[in-house]
């Protein structure tokens, strides 16, 4: 989808309770919820390693904070309906998503201060989803522990991390409202439910091959390199 106007579908129903959302606002982080079974985590697994086989992330780095533009199982990820239903009830039916990298690989969670009423950083959320077991610990030192195919949101301040030595075993999806304004520079955010009228942000294509650009052009250049052989 391209411009700045656009639609998406809204949600089917509440996932998160008043003191569910009453919690997040105090602790910054939700407790952890079921977005599908085990087997479709594994399955979710098993398309991020073939997508990023080893250097993959050396050949395009940029590519790290954007898999969902990149690869349409992420796509699919950061569009999955309970988890966009969770994410509108702590801010609401417009939403954008605004990066998604494996996980533990996303940095945005510990660089921005716990928002005051007016601020920009209460409109951003972090999507952690679990392929596998995964341990997160929290700046105030809560741990969170996430079954296959779970997932907890988190503030940006409560700066939720995978515990030290922990494999990359899911991703981390960023998501802001059209009213945001990004504490990171963002070049483009990919409207994933209700509507953008704002203009504020480049609304991002959805991806059509699944390879990162860089990773494509390393192909092609040694496609041609061979071609020229002798």
């Amino acid at each position: 989808m391209s411009g700045h106007a656009g639609v998406r579908g809204v949600g089917l129903g509440r996932i998160l309770s008043e003191s569910a959302i009453a919690a997040f606002g105090r602790d910054g982080i939700t407790v952890p919820l079921r977005a599908f079974a085990p087997e479709t985590a594994a399955a979710f697994a098993r398309q991020m390693a073939a997508s990023l086989p080893p250097g993959a992330l050396d050949a395009d780095p940029a590519g790290r904070l954007s898999l969902h533009l990149h690869f349409t199982w992420a796509l699919e990820l950061v569009r999955h309906p309970r988890i966009l239903d969770a994410v509108a009830d702590l801010v609401g039916p417009n939403l954008l998503c605004a990066g998604a990298s494996p996980d533990p690989g996303g940095t945005w969670s510990t660089r921005v201060r716990r928002p005051t009423p007016t601020s920009p950083a209460g409109e951003t959320v972090l999507c952690r989803v679990a392929f596998s077991e995964l341990a997160l610990r929290s700046i105030g030192g809560t741990t969170v522990r996430l079954a296959p195919g779970s997932f907890v949101l988190a503030a940006p301040w409560a700066g939720l991390q995978p515990v030290a030595g922990t494999a990359v075993t899911g991703i981390v999806a960023r998501y802001i409202t059209p009213h945001s304004r990004p504490v990171i520079a963002v070049d483009q955010a990919l409207l994933v439910r209700g509507i953008d009228q704002t203009g504020k942000f480049a609304l991002a294509a959805e991806p059509v091959v699944d390879a990162l650009p860089g990773l494509l052009a390393a192909r092609r250049g040694r496609r041609g390199a061979a071609l020229h052989e002798d």
